[in-house]
């Protein structure tokens, strides 16, 4: 190369023009197992939302009851909320809530258990598409007035026998 010269020692390298040095990694790709992965995980979440429903309606009902307490005191004594009325984020913890059902699938059979794997766009709402079919199938009626899927499918088999 003719004109090079090495740079001097405390120098900062920088690229050549043209060699542009692009910081961002290259989106994920869609595929077909990918959408089908993420629809297998959403109606696992799907489950695990419907198992843990009575425990998370439990939790949500006691950290009303700590959030107005905690409102009642620093109102009556103008200091901080005290820790013990602070609201508990981390609710995996809670034996039987949906966020302790995930955690136990993901520990079991891995992340993409209730998780997306590949993070695309169309992967994220075919998953949040097939976390509500579970609700879906359990509801009281359909909008026609008749019974859902499940309840009826449900109720034949209680009456046949």
């Amino acid at each position: 190369m003719a004109g090079w010269t090495p740079p001097a020692e405390d120098a900062v390298w920088t690229p050549p023009a043209g060699d542009a040095v692009d910081a961002t990694p290259a989106a994920p790709q869609q595929t077909t197992m990918g959408a089908a992965q993420a629809g297998a995980s959403g109606l696992n979440a799907g489950v695990a939302d419907l198992a843990g429903l009575p425990v998370d309606t439990a939790r949500n009902i006691l950290e009303l009851g700590k959030a107005g307490a905690g409102v009642a005191w620093h109102e009556a004594t103008g200091r901080p909320i005290p820790e013990a009325l602070q609201p508990q984020e981390d609710r995996s913890a809670d034996v039987g809530s949906s966020e302790w059902f995930k955690k136990q699938q993901r520990k079991y059979q891995g992340e993409g258990a209730v998780d997306v794997a590949e993070d695309t766009p169309l992967n994220r709402y075919v998953h949040a598409g097939a976390e509500v079919v579970p609700s879906a199938m359990v509801g009281n009626s359909t909008p026609s007035g008749g019974l859902s899927p499940l309840r009826a499918a449900l109720m034949a088999a209680a009456t046949s026998e």
